[in-house]
């Protein structure tokens, strides 16, 4: 069955709403990824957001260039340069 309600009127949500300039972050290596870190975190300047084993085993740190937050993740895969890591969002001054 389907319920019909009366639409809510949004209070003080336009002075709750942030605004993010989205900065993509790309591998540069090739191997498998693995975030440690969820989205909607704030992250400062070379906090670990992931690592990559590459082919020989080796681990690879993978760090934040710069302060924000972490909109939003891959999740665990392979991975090779070029491919997309994880955004991070850095606030809109009004």
């Amino acid at each position: 069955f389907i319920v019909f309600t009366q639409p809510q009127q949004a209070v003080g949500i336009s002075s709750q709403l942030k605004s993010y300039t989205r900065l993509p972050v790309f591998s540069e290596y090739t191997g498998f990824f693995s975030p440690k870190k969820t989205p909607g975190l704030e992250v400062r300047k070379g906090d670990t957001i992931g690592n990559i084993i590459e082919k020989n085993q080796q681990k690879l740190d993978i760090n934040s260039p710069f302060n924000g937050r972490l909109i939003s993740i891959s999740y665990k895969k392979s991975v090779k340069n070029g491919d997309k890591l994880f955004v991070i969002g850095k606030k809109v001054k009004s």
